[in-house]
């Protein structure tokens, strides 16, 4: 990795050259050895590319002429599926490009609805308006893809009907994309108001910044209003239009003219070029798919004859084709499960072979299917779903996290068919014995997003009596080395509880999972929030007031700025660094907690004086205890006066270690967790004397100050 301020300093010389102003050329010698170290490690990361543009604007001081105006475009409108792959891979695409480039030509529509809303019909009259309308016979089993060249313009549109069937809606997000145009079918029904917002929610997670067309349509005079404003405030809406489907024709007509002057025009389809050579592939490949009168089209090939086909014999070379005709839709390639040697051409082939399984093991009742199953499923099918393709569906399965395998992989697990009820007996969680977040989101959690964590981490599923403790929306893992934890899915909510020795580095490793997963979707991700241990079982909170849940943001800004945390429950400031450390919270690259990470012992501009800090805490311990021995409880007022004796013995220390070596932030936590806990004798011995309370405010303020200077007590 190059040094980031010298390829920032570069990058800013490039903005600044004149092009074709005539003004003097920088020179690359100015630079030295920097430069060629700059360009050493573009070539190592295989960007070598993008340093010749840079060294081709220094040289030449380039002009904008038509040619490189024309390159130009072709880097600012690379695929937003090619970008994603990095740098490196859009410099070879950009470099394919170079050789020969032509027009794609090519869109697509995504239909997305509820059972029964009238999604096939517009499928069938987009193409063609005189096209009869559907039977309930015909309902699609899992999505319907259909060609559409409309005689209007130059483009082939690719339409995609998905199913609306509930059970198979959590595969659906695995062919949603971007570059789509979505049409949301809505069938008006009052009572189903919700389920627009939930297609729309479907979109907005997984198509990015595609927009949408609504399409109301009308079965009865019955017309419902739908707030196009208050919904183009959270999802974007291209239009909205309400006509029935089987007897509106004008409107069909208009509506179906709206659908190409949108393609037509938009950025993603208008003149979209690939690679010649890709191109080429990609007409081969369509020769072999389509289907007419001579012959049935083939839904997949081995890869030996995609490498006939695209004339590259070297792997890196025919992978990178492969890869990004993947990327583009036009054939899909799982490089992770390629022993199987499947390329497959059509994606009805896997989202009905998948929904077949789905589908068969909701009807048995059944979570679990093996290979042996798969004979059963397809039975009816084995020409179009041979025996030697299972275990490619099999793991294909694996591979969209739609399930896990297990006794020696033969058996998939499929989380989203589990029961829905948790079981009887769950762990309990209780404050300052476990840690605990939340994701909490605005809209519906995308379907599936739970059953894909489960996946992640099948094989820390906690069994208990011989049952794993795993149901549809939740799973209690154990880390294997004393830490377990409970994750479950409630009213749009993401609830993680971790109580056991290693709860700091459990509960941050499946953070990070769950944020791998929010970041696979389009959409923002839930916000995150942590329970505090808050100072005080103050009585006159109720006891959902006495959990302090505090956003990650203002975590992260109150360490990022020094500053305690003001909790107006208590009217105490307190410091949210203990809290970070056991959550281990990074702020600003600053990372609080794990074994291998310490906080700076000086706190940015804040200067703890430890004496003082040390003086002030003995004063309040012993004050609490004069009060107590005055209301005769002396036995509790020694263990104060025992804690103010400990810190006497380090007033002098000058470094945080001098403290820990004594032992005495553990004996000074016990202290102070006895006085929050209202079961505790101490507690409800200083809860009865006069000024008890206040001065326990004092005591937790002080120690929070002091841990600010030595850190916390190890947990």
């Amino acid at each position: 990795k190059f040094n980031i301020d010298m390829s920032n300093d570069i990058l800013e010389d490039v903005k600044n050259i004149k092009i074709g102003g005539g003004g003097e050329t920088l020179s690359i010698d100015i630079y030295s050895e920097i430069w060629e170290k700059f360009i050493s490690a573009l070539n190592e990361i295989n960007c070598g590319y993008w340093g010749g543009i840079y060294k081709k604007y220094f040289e030449k001081n380039l002009a904008l002429d038509e040619k490189e105006i024309r390159a130009l475009k072709q880097r600012v409108n690379v695929p937003e599926e090619i970008r994603e792959q990095g740098a490196a891979e859009v410099a070879k695409y950009l470099m394919e490009l170079e050789k020969g480039a032509k027009n794609l030509n090519e869109a697509r529509i995504i239909i997305l609805g509820d059972k029964g809303a009238g999604k096939t019909c517009i499928a069938r009259k987009l193409i063609n308006p005189e096209a009869d309308m559907t039977t309930e016979a015909e309902s699609t089993a899992g999505v319907d893809t259909t060609l559409w060249e409309p005689e209007e313009e130059d483009i082939n549109i690719h339409i995609w009907d998905f199913a609306g069937h509930v059970v198979t809606h959590a595969v659906h997000q695995f062919f949603l994309s971007e570059r789509c145009l979505y049409i949301i079918v809505y069938d008006g029904r009052t009572e189903e108001r919700n389920r627009l917002n939930y297609w729309l929610d479907h979109m907005k997670n997984y198509g990015g910044n595609s927009r949408a067309m609504i399409l109301v349509n009308l079965r009865d005079d019955h017309k419902p209003e739908i707030p196009l404003n208050n919904l183009r405030d959270n999802y974007k809406i291209e239009g909205c239009y309400e006509f029935s489907i089987q007897d509106d024709k004008e409107k069909v007509l208009d509506f179906r003219k709206n659908v190409i002057d949108y393609i037509k025009t938009h950025p993603s389809w208008d003149k979209q070029e690939i690679p010649e050579s890709y191109y080429k592939v990609k007409t081969e490949l369509e020769q072999i798919f389509i289907k007419d009168d001579k012959k049935n089209g083939e839904e997949y090939i081995s890869i030996d004859r995609f490498k006939e086909i695209s004339g590259q014999e070297d792997f890196e070379r025919y992978k990178e084709i492969l890869g990004n005709l993947h990327a583009l839709g036009i054939c899909l390639w799982y490089k992770d499960i390629d022993e199987y040697n499947t390329l497959v051409l059509n994606p009805e082939w896997i989202s009905e072979g998948i929904y077949k399984i789905i589908n068969w093991a909701k009807n048995e009742d059944k979570h679990c299917v093996t290979l042996k199953d798969y004979e059963k499923i397809f039975e009816d099918d084995l020409t179009r779903y041979p025996k030697e393709k299972h275990p490619f569906i099999f793991k294909l399965m694996i591979h969209y996290e739609l399930a896990f395998a297990k006794k020696n992989g033969k058996e998939l697990v499929i989380p989203h068919l589990l029961h829905e009820d948790r079981p009887d007996d769950l762990p309990d969680f209780p404050v300052g014995d476990s840690l605990m977040l939340r994701y909490k989101a605005e809209q519906p959690l995308p379907p599936n997003t739970i059953s894909r964590f489960i996946v992640r981490h099948n094989q820390e599923i906690k069994k208990e009596n011989r049952k794993f403790l795993v149901w549809r929306v939740g799973v209690v893992l154990d880390d294997g080395n004393g830490s377990i934890a409970l994750v479950r899915e409630e009213d749009r909510t993401i609830s993680v509880s971790v109580k056991g020795k290693n709860r700091t580095d459990y509960i941050s490793k499946l953070r990070e999972t769950l944020e791998n997963i929010f970041k696979s979707y389009k959409s923002d991700k839930p916000e995150l929030y942590y329970r505090i241990e808050r100072f005080g079982k103050i009585p006159y909170l109720s006891k959902e007031e006495k959990d302090l849940w505090l956003e990650s943001k203002k975590i992260e800004n109150h360490i990022r700025n020094n500053k305690l945390f003001y909790d107006d429950e208590t009217n105490i400031e307190m410091s949210l660094l203990e809290s970070a450390r056991q959550y281990n919270i990074s702020a600003n690259n600053l990372i609080i907690g794990g074994k291998e990470n310490r906080i700076e012992e000086r706190i940015g501009d804040i200067i703890i004086n430890f004496t003082n800090c040390n003086i002030e805490l003995q004063g309040s311990l012993n004050n609490l205890a004069r009060e107590l021995i005055e209301n005769g409880n002396v036995e509790e007022a020694k263990k104060l006066q025992s804690a103010a004796k400990m810190l006497e013995e380090v007033e002098e220390a000058k470094e945080p270690k001098q403290v820990k070596k004594k032992g005495i932030m553990s004996r000074l936590k016990r202290v102070v967790d006895e006085l929050q806990n209202e079961e505790s004798t101490l507690h409800k011995t200083v809860k009865g004397v006069k000024n008890g309370i206040n001065i326990a405010k004092d005591i937790y303020k002080a120690y929070q100050d002091i841990v600010l200077w030595v850190g916390p007590p190890e947990l």
